[in-house]
């Protein structure tokens, strides 16, 4: 059983990875519904390179997301597991460490 539409009366199928154009047609708030009908003949990547040759408007520039920095050298080879874990043992060292030496009022 794959995973797809078919149209009732026209019998076209749509698989669950294709790609189609959806115009919405209503918005119900009330029913938290909302309803879309297809659009036949989106403009393709190819249609669109044929305008762009004849003089027409250009497309959007596309924009990318920049890449993520690499990590510092320090933490190269450490999960984000092990670092939560060495912070967690740091702190307890210090609170260990402020224990020992007392601060303020002293107790009678």
């Amino acid at each position: 059983a794959m995973h797809e539409l078919r149209g009732e009366r026209t019998g076209k199928r749509y698989r669950l990875t294709d790609e189609v154009h959806v115009q919405i047609t209503r918005v119900d708030l009330e029913a938290r519904r909302i309803d879309f009908a297809l659009v036949e003949n989106p403009l393709s990547y190819d249609a669109v390179q044929r305008e762009i040759q004849r003089g027409g408007e250009e497309p959007p520039a596309r924009r990318y997301k920049k890449a993520a920095k690499p990590k510092p050298e320090a933490l190269r080879g450490m999960t984000a597991k092990q670092r939560r874990a060495a912070q967690r043992q740091a702190a307890r060292k210090k609170a260990a460490a402020s224990r020992g030496k007392k601060t303020g009022r002293k107790s009678r």
